[in-house]
């Protein structure tokens, strides 16, 4: 039985000729449901019957307010396309551990975009979005086509202060996010806080405060 992992489900955003996703989300999800209309007839008995009627949709993006990004949208261009009225067409992709992949792709329109700041913690975002006309069911990855754009996404083990990434050496690293929070990338000296040293010879990433354990992250990056 292969199992579908939490940092293995994506929201895709089809932009500028190409699929992106959206800066530091943590999380997605997408809700069908389907409406009924009664059927039940007199002497029918004391169990009510239905019929389905409409199918519909809902989805939503939450996670950190990061407002630049390489090849991502950020909530200003969100917003920018609730304000416009646009219409966006979304991949919800799912892909299991033995690289299975189920993905529901619809267009939709930005009905709420929320974010939020409170003293001394990351600022949150939440996107919700109505699905107008009918889901397709795809079985085959969707590619973050913009810039060659490639995502790695990995749970750490804990205490890890680096990760070390050979497949990643010598790599344009766009975005480094731990637990779906944007770290700053450097190449030299030593990291504080939210930042992460990336090695380009060997792929190594390392941090300031160690990993706890099961933590995710991801990095996007493409090649030089």
């Amino acid at each position: 039985m292969a199992l579908v992992n939490g940092s293995n489900v994506t929201l895709k955003i089809y932009d500028n000729g190409g699929w992106r996703l959206y800066a530091c989300a943590r999380s997605c999800s997408i809700n069908v449901t389907t409406s009924t209309v009664e059927t039940s007839t007199t002497g029918s008995g004391v169990w009510a019957a239905f019929e389905p009627q409409k199918l519909s949709w809902t989805g939503s993006i939450d996670g950190i307010i990061n407002l630049e990004e390489p090849g991502l949208l950020t909530l200003a261009d969100l917003r920018a396309k609730q304000i416009a009225f646009e219409k966006l067409l979304i991949t919800y992709e799912r892909v299991d551990a033995a690289g299975n992949v189920y993905s529901d792709q619809g267009y939709c329109i930005i009905t709420s975009s929320e974010d939020s700041g409170e003293v001394n913690n990351p600022a949150p975002f939440t996107i919700q979005v109505q699905g107008t006309g009918q889901l397709t069911q795809i079985f085959t990855p969707t590619p973050l086509e913009l810039s060659a754009v490639n995502r790695y996404d990995a749970t750490a083990s804990g205490g890890e202060t680096t990760l070390s990434i050979p497949s990643l050496a010598n790599m344009d690293i766009l975005s480094f996010v731990k637990d779906g929070i944007g770290f700053t990338v450097i190449e030299a000296g030593s990291p504080v806080d939210k930042q992460v040293l990336y090695d380009v010879d060997t792929g190594d990433f390392t941090v300031f405060i160690p990993f706890a354990p099961g933590e995710p992250y991801y990095i996007l990056y493409q090649t030089l």
